[in-house]
Formats: structure tokens, C-alpha cells, sequence
């Protein structure tokens, strides 16, 4: 993931204007169908395993839902978790290898990734929203799924929370990764919190590190976005630095218990003994530590990479 965020990518035709009339597009038989079960999307080695049309009239009246286009090939999404616990459809199924995101996501070619974050992002939105948010009628899906609409007209979108991620840095090169409660010992990521009613994004980095750590940060950086549909966020890097470093972390005990600063020396050791100990690389947190390490996390730290100190002023946390 490292640079992959913040640089010029390819991504899927989204085709918006088709959304409303895709007939056509189904119709073409050089449609392809991407099957999602939940968060998990089907795959053959390290791309997306694309049924034709014909394999996805085989399951019958599923409603395919219009992503957009690669090329000129119309790409649909299926969600098939409701086909997975019928045993007409089953033995079928288990021949697909289905896979999480979080896991697969980063092997995928640029526009297959983010053509399945579309799919999932859309389907789980589909799946939880059946009822209208505003006089709580039942909804009707439009716009090849985009959109619902209830009897009393009300238009109801897909909606992403706005939640902030942020990589803090000391000013000595090391880093501040913490752990979540949920977490096995021994896992550590970047902080990251929800933004909250009528709050900035920077304002919602500084609240966040201070009420899971009692640090106070300045300089801020923006770093990239990354949609995270788990189930529907939207996520904003940051890269932070300290307000004033003579600071101690205090974790809050109810979403972090345990949270210190790393040098790049320490991340590589964590990775190489276990990269799973360290956030996967479909994610925007592995992205903010790369970006920080200077580089793949499995390659040792260049050699005078790091960050100098404020004259004056002296570091606080956790070694």
C-alpha cells in the first residue's frame, strides 16, 4: 500500500448516467459479475474471480446491482449470502473461494479493488437501510440500487461516516501506535476515532488522541481518504505531531489498553516476526505507518531517516 494511496490510480468508469437505465448494460454478454457474500468478495489467486453472464442467469432472479465499467465491460455485484444458506445453491457456491477484503485487497489490481470496495460498500448499505430515516416506511431500490426511494418520496443515498486516522509523530522519528481492547497482545495500529456532529476532521484528530491517550497534538499533515466500507466509513489520514513533547500517554483503559512510541528499528522487528501483528496493507493505517518508515515494512529502515527534535524541548511517552 505504501505510495499506492496518495498517487495517481486507476480506478473503475463509474457510469453514473447509466445507473438509471441499465437494461442495455445487462443485456451485454461481455457483462461480468462479481459475487459478494458480506464484507467478502470472490476471488481466483490475486484478482477478482468475474462470472460471465450466462454463470449469473444460472442463480437466477438476483437483482445485479450496476458498479460502472472497466474498459468497456459492464460490471455488476451479486450478493450471493442469501444464496450461501439455501441448499439448491450451496454446492455451487462453495467452489468459489471468497475472501475478506482486508485480507485480499491489497493484492488486486488497482481497478478490481476498487470496483470490489464498491460492491461491498453498496450491498452492505443495501442490506442494513430497508426503511426510510425520515417517516420510517419501507424503501424501494432505484438507480440500479444507488438509490431508494420510500412511498412517501423521500430519496434516501448510500451514507459514509466521516471517522479520522492518524499517524503521530514525536519529532524523534518514532511513531505512536496503540492497541485495541478487541485486540490479541501484541497488536498495535494508529489511533483512529469517529468525527463527531458538527466537528472538523482536524478537530476530531486532536479530540481523539487526547481522550485515548491524554496527548496533545499540533502540526497536523493531511495525508489521503480511504473509504472502509465496515460498514461504512470513510476514513482521513493524518499524519500529527506533538503540541509539546513533554508529554506521558495515558491510555484510556475502554478502547486503548496499551499505546507507546516506536522507532523504525521496533516496526521492522514486529513486522518481520509477525506482519500480522501490524495493520494488513489493504488499509490506510498500513499506508500512514509506510509513509512514515520511508518504505515496505519488510525492507530495514533506511539509514538516517528520521525526524529532528524542536531545540529545547524533550520528549514524554513511552519508550
Amino acid at each position: 500500500m505504501h505510495g499506492k494511496l496518495t498517487a495517481a490510480s486507476t480506478v473503475f468508469d463509474r457510469d453514473a448516467a447509466t445507473r438509471l437505465n441499465p437494461y442495455e448494460a445487462l443485456a451485454d454478454p461481455a457483462g461480468r459479475y462479481l459475487l459478494v457474500s458480506g464484507d467478502s468478495v470472490a476471488v481466483r489467486g490475486k484478482v477478482l474471480d468475474l462470472w460471465t453472464r450466462e454463470q449469473a442467469a444460472a442463480l437466477g432472479d438476483v437483482g445485479p446491482v450496476y458498479l460502472g465499467k472497466i474498459g468497456k465491460v459492464p460490471h455488476f455485484a451479486i450478493d450471493v449470502a442469501p444464496l450461501i444458506v439455501d441448499d439448491e445453491w450451496s454446492k455451487q457456491l462453495a467452489a468459489v473461494t471468497f475472501e475478506g477484503f482486508y485480507g485480499v485487497g491489497a493484492l488486486l489490481p488497482a481497478e478490481q479493488a476498487s470496483l470490489a470496495m464498491a460492491a461491498i460498500a453498496l450491498l452492505n448499505w443495501q442490506a442494513r437501510a430497508k426503511f426510510c430515516p425520515t417517516c420510517g416506511t419501507p424503501t424501494q431500490l432505484e438507480a440500479s440500487g444507488w438509490q431508494q426511494r420510500c412511498a412517501n418520496n423521500h430519496m434516501v443515498f448510500p451514507r459514509m461516516d466521516p471517522a479520522v486516522i492518524m499517524a503521530i509523530h514525536d519529532g524523534h522519528g518514532r511513531i505512536l501506535l496503540g492497541r485495541n481492547r478487541a485486540w490479541p497482545e501484541g497488536r498495535f495500529s494508529t489511533l483512529a476515532g469517529f468525527v463527531e456532529a458538527g466537528e472538523t476532521v482536524e478537530d476530531a484528530v486532536r479530540r481523539e488522541v487526547f481522550e485515548e491517550v491524554q496527548i496533545r497534538v499540533g502540526r497536523l499533515r493531511y495525508f489521503a481518504s480511504q473509504p472502509w466500507p465496515f460498514p461504512r466509513s470513510l476514513m482521513f489520514g493524518f499524519h500529527g505531531w506533538l503540541a509539546n513533547e513533554s508529554q506521558q500517554i495515558q491510555v484510556d483503559g475502554v478502547e486503548v489498553v496499551d499505546a507507546r512510541w516506536f522507532t523504525r528499528d521496533a516496526v521492522h522487528a514486529i513486522f518481520t516476526e509477525n506482519p500480522q501483528r501490524l495493520p494488513s496493507p489493504a488499509s490506510i493505517a498500513h499506508a500512514l505507518i509506510t509513509d512514515w518508515y520511508g518504505g515496505p515494512l519488510s525492507e530495514p529502515p533506511v539509514a538516517g531517516n528520521s525526524e529532528l527534535p524542536v531545540a529545547g524541548q524533550h520528549v514524554g511517552g513511552q519508550a
